[in-house]
């Protein structure tokens, strides 16, 4: 059997060619594309929908933003068995609409919550495909035709019918660019190395050379050891920033060297002073977060021409001071849909929309779509959850209403995107974006399961992007990408502050939280609880259902060894000997 990028490929030149031939003028022969390289999809080559184990086309209009693909899709998968799919987990209106009018003369059956499905009995995946193209997807045509006035969804805009001419082509244009492209993939901006002297408290620190694919650099380091000041020179460096108020004024001697990879090439730089007119970073895209990054610009502040509010949504402000406003994305989106432009824009206004609402409904858990709908006589941005078993709730909730972990999860990656499509306005796809991101205490506010989750979220919804981050937990190293660079920062009155690599030094993807805490990394001699009871042995299993499993043993063999049982197997042994 094919594996699942030979399919894909197989698919495409068929679909290429059949395209020439089958469409007329009535009707475009149309099909759905993945629109973005989200999780690096496109880089891998998979140019439809689905994941290693199936792909899925589709010749209409519709999105299921929970499922991840089209709603309604013919299915391949690396078994070469082949499924006509139905499914409407994003909509209740889309549900009943499947259940009413093309679940029976499909003879389509359920395959799980608002999915339907039929298998195809033909063995060879590519002969199935031309069989439904010349049966299922006729009748298909015609049930949507016949029944348009009643196909409706809570959403317009993402309603089942035919794909829309232009927007084939923007898919089309940006898979035929990743079907062109050859050689390894590498980060277009990134930091290859780095050195401060004199940067308070920094008296003279150097990170030496760094691979220009290294997608993620963490500072890791006890309070006080000078990460935050690290992270504020490198702002100071790629943005060209540097806040002198509360500064000590000899710290104007400062001298920074640095060299970038920007596009292939390498650009080294030294700075002595800030230079307002001087160019940001050599044209690389950038942003910064401290670890104050929950107040987004909203209804409670001025318009964005007012002045104070401007300096504080500054791109770096966040890494000095606490008062800073991020932008917000809800209200970008509306307006981006809202204002009036060509018909160029308009269409990539959409393509960002769609391409943003697939990944926050792939990160943000129970939560199955995101639309544009009136409220309280404006526009706004409604976010629509499951409850805990799964059931869709029909009223949707605006951002404030959102939980404030997930509030300043988005309110973050919203900000950051928005400062990335600023600086790279022809872009799209998120997945596309660029640049370098700074982000101090990316593990504050958050419970270790998504401590581990955002350095995934990031390397795997943004792979063109570097992010260089301090923490102070283990945990974020758990959610580490390949080829990651760990550097401990340290202080003391003999060496200042000093910065050593440790990724080469501990196997930090191949051992657990506390080995790493035990580690050079974080310096944990002792990790027992204080509250333990010395007479007690320590627990080293390396799960909780590990320890859970061994003392249910424990526990049934003491239930099963009574008195009389000791007593026999004592004399069993005695016979043996």
């Amino acid at each position: 059997m094919d594996n699942i990028n030979d399919i894909h490929d197989n698919v495409f030149e068929f679909l290429e060619e059949y395209k020439e031939t089958a469409s007329s003028k009535e009707t475009a022969f149309l099909f759905t594309l993945r629109r973005s390289n989200q999780q690096n999809r496109l880089e891998k080559g998979y140019w439809f929908y689905g994941n290693e184990n199936y792909l899925a086309v589709s010749f209409w209009s519709g999105m299921d933003w929970k499922n991840k693909t089209p709603n309604i899709y013919f299915r391949i998968t690396t078994e070469g068995k082949t499924f006509l799919t139905f499914t409407c987990k994003d909509s209740i209106l889309k549900a009943e609409l499947c259940k009413n009018y093309f679940v029976e003369p499909l003879e389509l059956k359920p395959d799980g919550a608002d999915r339907w499905s039929t298998e195809y009995l033909v063995k060879d995946y590519m002969e199935s495909l031309r069989t439904f193209l010349r049966n299922d997807k006729i009748i298909i045509d015609q049930l949507i035709k016949e029944n348009k006035s009643k196909i409706k969804s809570e959403d317009e805009k993402n309603e089942i019918g035919f794909i829309d001419k232009t927007a084939f082509q923007k898919w089309y244009d940006n898979v035929k660019k990743y079907r062109d492209e050859e050689g390894e993939y590498k980060l277009p901006y990134s930091l290859t190395a780095f050195s401060v002297e004199k940067y308070a408290p920094i008296d003279r620190a150097n990170f030496g050379r760094i691979s220009r694919n290294t997608p993620f650099i963490f500072l890791v380091g006890e309070n006080g050891s000078g990460k935050s000041s690290l992270l504020k020179s490198l702002a100071t460096a790629l943005g060209n920033k540097f806040y002198n108020e509360n500064r000590d004024p000899d710290n104007s001697s400062w001298i920074i060297n640095y060299s970038l990879n920007i596009e292939g090439r390498t650009h080294r730089s030294k700075i002595t002073s800030f230079n307002p007119k001087a160019k940001k970073l050599d044209q690389v895209p950038f942003a910064g977060f401290g670890p104050s990054r929950l107040i987004i610009q909203n209804r409670m502040f001025g318009s964005d021409k007012d002045r104070e509010t401007l300096s504080r949504m500054d791109s770096l402000r966040s890494l000095f001071y606490p008062d800073a406003i991020l932008e917000d994305i809800n209200r970008w989106i509306i307006n981006a849909l809202a204002k009036k432009a060509s018909k160029s824009e308009k269409e990539n206004s959409k393509l960002r929309f769609e391409n943003i609402k697939q990944m926050l409904i792939s990160i943000v858990p129970n939560l199955y779509d995101i639309r544009e709908v009136p409220w309280d006589e404006t526009q706004e941005l409604l976010y629509f959850e499951e409850d805990l078993q799964g059931n869709k709730i029909e009223k949707g909730v605006i951002y404030e209403h959102l939980s404030s972990g997930l509030r300043s999860l988005i309110a973050m990656l919203g900000d950051m995107m928005l400062r990335m499509f600023e600086q790279q306005p022809k872009i799209v796809d998120p997945a596309e974006l660029g640049g370098i991101v700074l982000i101090d205490e990316i593990d504050i506010h958050l419970h270790p399961k998504w401590q581990k989750k955002v350095p995934e979220i990031l390397s795997n919804n943004f792979p063109r992007i570097q992010f260089i981050v301090t923490t102070h937990s283990p945990i974020p190293l758990l959610g580490a990408p390949k080829k990651s660079r760990i550097y401990v920062v340290r202080r003391s009155i003999k060496d200042g502050i000093s910065i050593e690599r440790m990724d080469n030094k501990v196997m930090f993807s191949e051992i657990l939280p506390n080995a790493i805490l035990t580690s050079p990394i974080f310096g944990l001699e002792d990790i027992t609880p204080v509250s333990k009871d010395k007479k007690r042995q320590t627990i080293v299993e390396d799960s909780f259902q590990e320890i859970m499993f061994y003392e249910k043993i424990e526990h049934d063999v003491n239930d099963y060894l009574t008195n009389t049982r000791q007593k026999q197997l004592v004399d069993l042994f005695k016979k043996e000997q």
